[in-house]
């Protein structure tokens, strides 16, 4: 998971450069499971900073969750500002 801040989409600009960097990772990354031999199926996700491929069946580990847990709280707290 990574903070997301709606920007473009909110505003109805252009997109930055880091937007457009970061949707050609992530097509990249695609690109990558499904030329493999065999293809591969699932998400395609930042972790630790490098993108990673999540398959449908496997469960994040519960440090992922934990953490996504304690930023979800966080997220809740700061909203109320």
């Amino acid at each position: 998971m990574r903070l997301c801040v709606l920007g473009h989409i909110q505003r109805g600009g252009p997109p930055t450069a880091y937007d457009r960097l970061l949707a050609a990772h992530y097509a990249e990354a695609a690109w990558d499971a499904l030329a493999a031999d065999p293809p591969r199926s699932g998400v395609i996700g930042l972790r630790y900073g490098r993108f990673a491929l999540q398959r449908f069946g496997d469960t994040p580990s519960t440090d992922l969750q934990s953490s996504a847990l304690k930023d979800y709280h966080l997220q809740k707290v700061l909203s109320r500002w």
